[in-house]
């Protein structure tokens, strides 16, 4: 949180570009805006990006009027201090900008498009207006809610944002960002007993009524009760679909139910990774030069960073890697597998699931954009409900942009291969 309450913000635009650029914070976010979280501003006349905040400061740009952040779009942030370090250096490295690492690093599906939409504050005492003015305005009070794009077509001009700039000072139009975003969440609905009927009295007044009249009404409080560990003072949510399938009923029969105020229904997000991966073995016993390597690493590991791990094919290097992955989250820290390639990733992940089960996640392009968000966002430590808690990260490079909380191993599996290395677009980083 801006607890300082910091005016200006600089703002890391996905362009390639060298600077950042500064913006004023509004007053009703300022209290909100920190640094790593997205937001919507608007550059030049007509340009709206999603950038995320750098840095909060007190330093405008001298002899600069400084344009205001449209909207705030995140209640926490998506990218951490080590994180903007790292665009940083690896913008520096590569001759890139950290505008190019932001498009790269961050999930498509945490990337929005924004439509801007027009609409007419008020009608009356409206202040002295150009003709170029009036025409906008009688335009907008026909379609409020208009997009900028739509607007210029109509308008048969494309300069209309110093029209639209002019008429926000002067109080007449305001905009509102209609934020389109390509990570849709996936939702199961769960229903529960409303609150009226934890009274056992109205409880069974109402099922005699039911079973008279409703019986398969009836039928869905009875299996509600038996799958909700009904107590008499609360009962928790039970999955729709199963409670259908219990009581072999039809969805018109829940909405009744709903409607009569009997039951809720709420719909709650839940993941798209799996949680059911359970791990069926220990790492297998090292023979005696798998294990003379083992500890040659651990040992080497005292005094460097880095430790080359050379071996022929079926040589059993990853069982060893099994071993340091287990002893690294013995120490509750995590690891990051990499391959140079996702067709290799299927019996690696089959090999380390049987040994570590759902802990661990694997992030390549094969993956919907839906799936790379929740496993981002998964180690932010924002878990839907059903999804796993990922300690180790089996990608390909582009995995090396993850956020990390505590990362303690990198396995760089195949390290020689040319596909660690990116050619195009910038950055043209080695994952290396």
């Amino acid at each position: 949180m801006n607890q300082e309450l910091h005016p200006y913000a600089d703002i890391i635009l996905p362009l390639a570009v060298p600077q950042y650029y500064t913006y004023r914070i509004p007053d009703e976010i300022i209290s909100k805006a920190e640094a790593g979280c997205r937001v919507t501003v608007i550059l030049g006349k007509r340009h709206i990006y999603t950038g995320i905040i750098r840095r909060l400061h007190n330093n405008p740009p001298k002899g600069i009027t400084l344009s205001a952040i449209l909207a705030l779009l995140d209640t926490f942030p998506i990218v951490d201090e080590l994180q903007m370090m790292f665009w940083e250096w690896l913008a520096d490295y590569y001759m890139c900008t950290p505008g190019e690492v932001y498009r790269a690093a961050v999930p498509s599906g945490l990337k929005l498009e924004s439509e801007t939409r027009v609409f007419i504050r008020t009608s009356e005492d409206l202040p002295p207006l150009t003709p170029a003015e009036e025409n906008l305005v009688d335009i907008i009070e026909n379609a409020p809610g208009i997009t900028l794009h739509k607007l210029a077509t109509a308008l048969g001009r494309k300069d209309v944002m110093h029209v639209i700039k002019s008429l926000i000072e002067k109080e007449v139009l305001s905009i509102e960002e209609n934020l389109k975003e390509s990570y849709k969440s996936r939702t199961r609905d769960y229903v529960l007993l409303k609150e009226v009927y934890h009274d056992n009295a109205i409880l069974q007044e109402t099922l005699d009524k039911l079973e008279k009249k409703a019986p398969v009404q009836a039928k869905i409080i009875y299996s509600l009760l038996r799958q909700g560990d009904y107590t008499g003072t609360s009962s928790n949510p039970v999955s729709k679909k199963m409670l259908l399938e219990l009581a072999g009923a039809s969805p018109a029969s829940l909405k009744t139910l709903s409607d009569k105020g009997i039951i809720g229904i709420k719909s709650v997000e839940i993941s798209r990774l799996a949680d059911d991966i359970l791990p069926k073995r220990k790492p297998y016993a090292l023979n005696k030069n798998q294990t003379r390597a083992h500890i040659k690493i651990l040992d080497e590991f005292k005094q460097k960073d880095v430790v080359l791990l050379h071996g022929v094919t079926s040589s059993g290097k990853t069982e060893i890697y099994m071993h340091l992955i287990e002893h690294t989250l013995r120490k509750n820290r995590q690891v990051l597998y990499l391959l140079p390639e996702i067709a290799l990733t299927a019996q690696i992940i089959q090999r380390l699931q049987s040994v570590f089960g759902n802990r661990v996640g694997v992030y390549h392009s094969r993956f919907s954009d839906a799936e790379r968000v929740e496993v981002y966002q998964n180690l932010k430590g924002i878990r839907l409900k059903g999804s796993p808690a990922y300690k180790i990260i089996l990608g390909v490079r582009s995995s090396v942009f993850l956020p990390f909380r505590d990362l303690g191993l990198i396995i760089i599996d195949e390290e020689h291969e040319n596909t660690y290395k990116q050619f195009d677009p910038a950055p043209r980083y080695s994952a290396r």
